[in-house]
């Protein structure tokens, strides 16, 4: 089936909200990107910070000004995903709770409510709630293709979710379940997820899962500068080093938010994979100095790699 009617078959079975979804909240971006403020660039500014602050106001107004419980719902969605990004995990879960309730409509979906209970260490509450969301993909994913699916295989336009539950059971150091869950990763919007995905395959296999095979085969098919994750998969797995990666990194001339979320997954994959304790410290140290508000690597650094 060509992606085109396989995406138009989603929709008409429900899991097409996903993409509706995902196309109105980089609407949202977009406009914030667009809106006046200070330059993300400006010298000891933190661009990351600076676009999630300015996420929260444009979704704060877009809250305000919405017609509708629905659009009040979608901006709701984005300010609560600000105010985690911005380490407020706790107002988010409190604004989570208190639009949904507001609007009588669901605000989100599990994997959000995972995302910010993750922080909080809280994500075990979520795990049912994404695990069914797993399921009713899956569910309708072989409503669509019949043994095409096939069980624990690649879902399509379920990352979302899926990343959710891998960050869940990593942070719970159940590592076969993580790369198990990591495994089915798939996004037809973004290809270059692919060296992400191994990346972390290869995080998780160092850190507990070490019997499963490499989960690069399909990463390698990709042209070697899709995206930035490519630098990751290579630090991870010691063919470069973190200084190798970070000036290759300079060169691609990156945006400011782009090129600080792309250092922030080098220096956790470095920190993954080093020997020494003092290493991995120090490491874990230019992490915390750096500040890279939404990176997943942040959070789960603090959560598999600092000392308890």
């Amino acid at each position: 089936m060509s992606a085109p009617a396989f995406l138009a078959a989603l929709a008409r079975v429900g899991c097409g909200l996903q993409v509706r979804w995902r196309v109105a909240s980089l609407a949202l971006l977009l406009a914030v990107a667009a809106a006046p403020g200070p330059a993300l660039a400006q010298t000891g500014a933190n661009p990351l910070q600076a676009l999630h602050e300015q996420t929260l106001a444009q979704a704060q107004a877009e809250y305000k000004a919405a017609p509708d419980a629905q659009r009040r719902a979608l901006a709701a969605v984005q300010e609560v995903a600000a105010l985690n990004s911005l380490g407020r995990s706790a107002q988010a879960l409190q604004r989570l709770d208190e639009a949904a309730a507001a609007l009588g409509v669901p605000v989100g979906d599990a994997a959000l409510r995972a995302k910010v209970l993750l922080p909080l260490g809280r994500c075990e509450e979520a795990l049912p709630a994404v695990k069914a969301q797993v399921d009713a993909l899956d569910a309708g994913a072989r409503q669509l293709l019949g043994p095409a699916h096939a069980p624990g295989g690649l879902l399509l336009l379920g990352a979302e979710p899926l990343l959710a539950l891998t960050w869940c059971h990593a942070a719970s150091r159940r590592y076969d379940e993580a790369t198990a869950t990591l495994a089915r990763v798939a996004d037809p919007f973004d290809p270059s997820l692919l060296h992400y995905r191994a990346a972390w395959y290869e995080a998780l296999r160092l850190l507990g899962a070490a019997e499963r095979p490499s989960l690069d085969v399909a990463a390698r098919q990709l042209p070697p500068r899709a995206g930035h994750h490519d630098l990751g998969l290579a630090v991870v797995q010691g063919r470069i080093t973190l200084p190798q990666a970070l000036a290759a990194l300079e060169r691609r001339r990156l945006p400011p938010t782009q090129a600080q979320d792309a250092r922030a997954e080098l220096l956790f994959f470095a920190a993954v994979r080093a020997g020494a304790p003092a290493e991995r410290a120090e490491l874990l140290a230019q992490l915390e100095a750096l500040a890279p508000y939404g990176s997943t690597e942040w959070v789960m650094a603090r959560l598999l790699l600092a000392p308890r």
